[in-house]
């Protein structure tokens, strides 16, 4: 069935006018219009929203536009599950930074230090050389855009596609860099070129750019569905990206002048969790660390 189809059907079964559904959405009345008459492709945060407001998630949209549920398919094994930092987990850690933003950038920046220190320790050298590799005035340039520079924490190149996945299985937090990552390496595995992609699905190298960025505002619905597909994800990917951008519509609603730094901080936090948690598979006892932190909230 057609997307907007099946949103008009949903809306019309719940008795719900579309002004009723734009006010307890937050998105315009002409913008639901022309999604329901499939004048528009729908964005995925539109779509979180108006699913959201009728009650229905990413699996329904799925079961309703492919006429199947999602493959499930099987729960790969991990070590050091329990050092996985949940969703919640990232609410503690963005709750206590906003309260005290100097006790934050101490702390995340002691968490960074000790991924350099076991990446110096790995390769033969002191520990004492690098314990104050990393200073809390660090995480404001972590935070800060400028059109001059950025600086970033790079994802651990060592996870695998399957790595990724089974992170996301075990009720982790993704970011959008974890989902850019998972996608170049599933098309890497599956040798699915980008003339490939674009010549069989219609997806342009732009397109294709935006779905690998963290460019949250401007991933269509549609294209999410056919890079899911064409990579023969079953709806894995549609699921990923639902969960992420859900999180982030939260942020929005909580405070929309500070949601795409507190999604940047929170990808920070996550990303220095995955260099400990695939560091040193064995050691989880820094996760212990950050959730006894957490309960300073």
């Amino acid at each position: 069935m057609d997307l907007g189809q099946w949103m008009r059907s949903l809306r019309k079964e719940q008795k719900l006018d579309i002004r009723t559904l734009s006010e307890r959405t937050g998105v315009e009345v002409s913008t639901i219009s022309r999604v329901e008459t499939a004048q528009t492709q729908v964005t995925l945060i539109i779509a979180i929203r108006l699913c959201e407001g009728l009650g229905v998630n990413a699996v329904d949209v799925l079961t309703a536009v492919r006429g199947k549920r999602p493959f499930a398919g099987d729960r790969e094994p991990m070590r050091g599950v329990e050092a996985v930092p949940t969703m919640d987990d990232v609410e503690q850690f963005l709750t206590y930074f906003h309260r005290n933003k100097e006790g934050g950038k101490v702390w995340l920046s002691d968490l960074l230090n000790r991924v350099v220190v076991m990446g110096k320790n790995t390769e033969g050298d002191p520990e004492g050389e690098v314990s104050q590799f990393i200073v809390p005035a660090d995480i404001h340039k972590l935070l800060f855009d400028s059109p001059v520079y950025r600086f970033e924490i790079q994802y651990p190149s060592a996870i695998t596609a399957s790595g990724i996945l089974a992170i996301y299985q075990h009720g982790a937090m993704l970011t959008p860099m974890e989902i850019r990552e998972y996608i170049k390496k599933v098309r890497r595995e599956k040798q699915v070129t980008i003339a490939r992609l674009e010549q069989a699905a219609k997806l342009s190298p732009s397109v294709l750019s935006r779905l690998e960025s963290a460019e949250i505002e401007q991933i269509k619905l549609a294209d999410v569905l056919v890079l899911d597909e064409q990579l023969g994800q079953e709806g894995t990917l549609l699921l990923m990206y639902w969960s992420v951008y859900s999180f982030y519509e939260r942020l929005v609603r909580r405070d929309a002048t500070s949601a795409e730094q507190d999604m940047k901080l929170a990808s920070i936090f996550i990303t220095t969790c995955r260099w400990l948690q695939f560091m040193n598979p064995q050691d989880v006892s820094w996760i212990s660390n950050v959730r006894s932190y957490e309960k300073m909230v």
